[in-house]
């Protein structure tokens, strides 16, 4: 079934421009928002976001612009960009006078800072209350290349859920739903931080049975955040909370996992951090975390050996 319904993605990365080409794919038609002048000419033109997803082929439907003003009637905004940006990107769109009944579908993971606070709070606190998250487990490319995946959406009201599922829906994607806001953004952060350990136990060579350790070891961690935060323990079946963990922190193709073996190569230089040419979301995340509630190591060791080696 086709929604009928203006879907803008704003984010023009690897993940952005990989949802936005899926859903132009399902649904005829879907415009991406990129500040890029370059990026929009490419997908407009030559149906590309090389930088991003190198050769694959976009589909035709998928319209870029770089022109703001265009988001402004859009049923569904998809926030797709990194989280240092988004109270950047929230400002600009407010600025837009957004219809009160536009649906914002957040897909970025991280915290805001000033003060540091899950991404849902700090909507609310902007009066932004037609809200929902996207959760994995999935890889950009593999989404653009329409390959089988599961995402969930997490919402706390009921008609939004529904109209999501319907929106997303396809052979080749299944949709889960939950209410938990809290525990799909906790995961969703922490397990950039585990994949950055996970990283690391790879160029230390420390085998299957470590890294395996973590995972389990990482879903405590992401229990004990979420639980203090007001998250429910059931929450962590879901697709978007073990199996995200398991996808990101598994794959040494997640630019978290990459990341950490490489700055472990590098024997956890600074100055290989500071030059590092790529985002890296478990840093960002790592060193605003703990700022969220009363936590101490014996509680968050894995998070607190990322800390002490990012400072």
């Amino acid at each position: 079934m086709v929604i009928k319904k203006k879907i803008v993605v704003f984010g023009s990365g690897s993940f952005g421009t990989a949802i936005a080409n899926y859903l132009a794919c399902v649904h005829g038609e879907c415009l991406i928002y990129s500040r890029n002048n370059q990026v929009v000419h490419e997908i407009n033109y030559e149906h590309k976001n090389s930088y991003f997803l190198g050769d694959i082929l976009l589909n035709n439907n998928l319209v870029a612009t770089n022109e703001i003003n265009e988001i402004k009637d859009a049923d569904i905004i998809i926030i797709a960009i990194p989280s240092k940006s988004f109270k950047d990107v929230i400002n600009k769109i407010i600025k837009e006078n957004i219809n009160q009944e536009t649906v914002f579908l957040v897909a970025t993971k991280g915290l805001v800072d000033g003060p540091v606070e899950l991404i849902s709070q700090y909507l609310a606190n902007q009066n932004i209350t037609k809200t929902a998250f996207l959760g994995g487990p999935n890889f950009a490319t593999e989404i653009a290349l329409a390959k089988n995946a599961s995402m969930t959406i997490a919402t706390e009201e009921n008609d939004i859920a529904i109209m999501l599922e319907e929106v997303f829906a396809s052979k080749t994607l299944n949709i889960s739903l939950t209410d938990d806001i809290v525990t799909q953004q906790i995961a969703g952060i922490v397990k950039n931080i585990i994949a950055i350990k996970s990283g690391i136990l790879l160029a230390e060579e420390q085998g299957e049975n470590a890294r395996a350790a973590l995972i389990t070891d990482g879903l405590n961690e992401i229990v004990t955040i979420a639980g203090k935060l007001g998250g429910r323990l059931e929450t962590i079946l879901y697709p978007s909370v073990i199996g995200d963990l398991i996808l990101t922190g598994y794959s040494a193709t997640s630019r978290n996992t990459r990341f950490g073996y490489e700055f472990q190569r590098h024997n956890f230089s600074n100055e290989f951090i500071s030059n590092y040419p790529v985002l890296v979301e478990g840093i960002e995340s790592a060193r605003k975390i703990l700022k969220l509630a009363d936590f101490n190591k014996k509680e968050l060791p894995i998070i607190y050996d990322i800390v002490s080696l990012i400072q």
